[in-house]
């Protein structure tokens, strides 16, 4: 049993750490098209949809 719960852990801290790298990324991409084209960056938020957001705000 403290294998499994073991296991799950190091999944769910690899998967969180995975997500965090991502969010990085994409809000890095979203400031550079910010600052070319304000309305692009609120427009590529706009269309990710609120299961997105839920995740960018874990």
């Amino acid at each position: 049993m403290h294998a499994a719960d073991a296991f799950v852990a190091g999944v769910m801290k690899n998967l969180a750490a995975a997500f965090a790298k991502h969010k990085r990324e994409l809000e890095g991409q979203w400031n550079r098209m910010s600052r070319r084209a304000p309305k692009t960056g609120a427009m590529v938020c706009g269309t990710t949809g609120p299961w997105f957001n839920l995740l960018l705000t874990a």
